[in-house]
């Protein structure tokens, strides 16, 4: 498992975004050289936000599940 935190700041609709990731790895049993992700990311409000942000109270305010599949090639 793992973890990180992004923010991510888009210029041209002046908006900064924080984002926590979080990444799981495990081995395919049934398949040799494969490995399963799932990663959630958590996105967050900053205090440009305003009101939102405070009723937010430090909780995030949208998931997005991603599940990946990595293979080696030999």
């Amino acid at each position: 498992m793992s973890a990180e935190v992004v923010q991510q700041t888009n210029l041209e609709q002046g908006f900064r975004t924080q984002y926590l990731l979080l990444q799981s790895y495990r081995r395919d049993p049934a398949a040799a050289g494969v490995v399963r992700s799932k990663q959630r990311v958590a996105a967050f409000l900053q205090p440009t936000d305003g009101p939102r942000y405070f009723d937010a109270a430090g909780k995030p305010v949208a998931f997005f599940d991603y599940t990946y599949t990595l293979t080696r090639d030999e």
